[in-house]
């Protein structure tokens, strides 16, 4: 389900907290109770998603379609002499721009894990670097304190090490999918019958001791950006 955002945005004064409306008249099987909750899809702010696109070493053309495509299984375990591989079509994400990709799709805002900093530090030219990565990608001790005091996007991750050379592929093949956000509903249908309401607050924060870079909730500041009218992809769970 997508539902437009009501034309009625309440934002209090503190701007801490802002009340969404969203139109739902044209979902006439819709049910909810309050108290159930509302998962968006959101996207990722545009200014991470450009300082990321800038990173990518071999990025395609700005309007072309990728597809992404893995080897099958199965057809490579019986391949014998003279036969070619099987490639089939990846269902993570649907064809789409890499900017389409790293907007809606992608999860770009969440430390990376061990595993995708072991496959950074392949891909690193800087002997120092390479070595701090395949440090925290191995230690998990440096790796959760690096980290819980850094809690970096993947933009900052390559501020840090500059030297990785990024490929679009391992980006659209190894980045995790942008999960939704969960949202209680603080409207009764009976007396908004063709409106959810949702109370969100706009999530904002420093990290490294309120010393590091400003981040921003991905949802909640999405939300608070969107415009009257704009669709929020949506769905109900009970």
């Amino acid at each position: 389900m997508s539902f437009p955002l009501f034309r009625g945005l309440f934002r209090p004064l503190s701007r801490s907290t802002i009340l969404i409306k969203l139109n739902t008249e044209d979902q006439h099987e819709l049910r909810y109770s309050p108290g159930d909750h509302l998962g968006i899809f959101p996207c990722n702010r545009e200014e991470l998603v450009q300082a990321l696109l800038e990173r990518v070493e071999d990025p395609p053309p700005a309007n072309d379609t990728v597809q992404v495509e893995t080897m099958d299984k199965d057809s490579s375990r019986r391949l014998g002499a003279g036969r070619k591989a099987t490639w089939v079509s990846d269902t993570r994400i649907p064809p789409c721009t890499l900017r389409q990709a790293l907007t809606n799709y992608l999860d770009i805002t969440t430390p990376p894990t061990p595993q995708l900093l072991q496959l950074f530090s392949v891909l690193c030219e800087d002997l120092e670097e390479r070595l701090r990565l395949e440090t925290l990608s191995q230690d998990a001790r440096q790796y959760e304190e690096w980290k819980w005091f850094r809690c970096p996007t993947l933009v900052e991750v390559l501020e840090e090490f500059p030297s990785i050379s990024v490929p679009s592929s391992l980006l659209l093949t190894q980045l995790p999918l942008l999960q939704p956000r969960y949202y209680s509903i603080s409207s009764c249908q009976e007396a908004y019958p063709n409106q959810i309401h949702l109370t969100v607050a706009v999530v904002s924060y420093h990290t490294q001791e309120n010393k590091g870079p400003l981040h921003y909730g991905v949802c909640s500041t999405w939300l608070d950006q969107l415009t009257p009218g704009a669709p929020v992809p949506c769905f109900v769970r009970g």
